[in-house]
Parts: C-alpha cells; sequence; structure tokens
C-alpha cells in the first residue's frame, strides 16, 4: 500500500485531528490543482471542474467534515481515471 493510500485510509477511517496541510497535501497527491485565497485555499480536478472543493487556511485542526469532504472528491476523481 502506497505511502498516498494510508493517508486516504487515514482520513476515510479517523476524519478528526487533521490539519490544513496535512489535508491540502493530500490533495495535491491525489491530482488536484490548487489556487490559494487569502483565508482559503481552492482545490479543483483537472479532469471535471465540477469536482472541487475549499479548505480553510487555518493553522490548527480542522473540522471533520472538510476531511469528509475531501475523501468523496478524492473518490469521484479516482472514478473518472479508471473510465
Amino acid at each position: 500500500m502506497s505511502k498516498r493510500d494510508k493517508q486516504l485510509a487515514r482520513a476515510r477511517n479517523s476524519p478528526k485531528g487533521w490539519t490544513a496541510a496535512a489535508l491540502c497535501a493530500l490533495l495535491r497527491q491525489a491530482g488536484f490543482e490548487e489556487e490559494a485565497g487569502t483565508k482559503h485555499t481552492h482545490f479543483e480536478s483537472p479532469r471535471d471542474r465540477t469536482l472541487f472543493m475549499t479548505v480553510t487556511r487555518s493553522s490548527g485542526e480542522i473540522l471533520s467534515h472538510y476531511v469528509k469532504q475531501a475523501v468523496v472528491l478524492i473518490d469521484a476523481h479516482r472514478a473518472i481515471d479508471t473510465h
């Protein structure tokens, strides 16, 4: 199992305790394009522009719904690759 797969499994099994930086790294590794704003970072799939999310740029622990949303987006992004 690759490091990326281990991180995705961790996000899927334990969405609490993530930092914005760790979640952003996971999304980048999954192939999402990043556009940094002043308070948020926007991630978008290069293959399907309807797959996007915005992540807060806080320095502490982020809310678990950000992690759950990222897992759904990564799964959808991977599904595009298999078709």
